[in-house]
C-alpha cells in the first residue's frame, strides 16, 4: 500500500476540516512529544510502532508525524509495506506546523528550542 506524504498546509487543512477522523501518530521520543505536538495526537515512539499496531484506529484517515518527516516517513513506509496500511506522512514534520504558527500545536516553550 503507499505512502502519501503531505505538506503542513495540506496537513493544515485536513485537521481543520476534519480533525476527528484523523488518526495522527507521532513516532517521536516522549520528550520531544513534550515540547510540541499536534493536539489529539497519540505519541507511539518509532522504536514501538510495529507492536503497537493494534493501538492505531485504521479507520480513520492515518498520519506519521515526526520531528522532520523522516522518522515518520520510514515508519510509514515500513508499516504499509509490511502491514499493506495506507497512510499519510508529514513532510517537514511538525517542525514545519510550528514554523507556520499551526493552531493545533501544543507548544511548551520552555523545551520547544531543544527538539525543534
Amino acid at each position: 500500500m503507499p505512502v502519501q506524504n503531505i505538506s503542513s498546509q495540506e496537513f493544515q487543512e485536513l485537521y481543520e476540516k476534519a480533525a476527528d477522523k484523523l488518526e495522527i501518530i507521532d513516532v517521536r521520543e516522549a520528550e520531544e512529544f513534550a515540547a510540541a505536538h499536534v493536539q489529539g495526537s497519540k505519541l507511539i515512539p518509532m522504536n514501538e510502532v510495529e507492536e503497537r499496531l493494534d493501538e492505531i484506529d485504521w479507520h480513520k484517515e492515518v498520519v506519521f508525524v515526526c520531528r522532520s518527516g523522516s522518522r515518520s516517513g520510514m515508519m510509514a513506509n515500513l508499516v504499509a509495506a509490511q502491514h499493506g496500511k495506507t497512510i499519510k506522512n508529514l513532510s517537514g514534520g511538525v517542525g514545519t506546523l510550528y514554523a507556520r504558527h499551526f493552531a493545533g500545536l501544543k507548544v511548551d516553550e520552555k523545551l520547544v528550542g531543544m527538539y525543534l
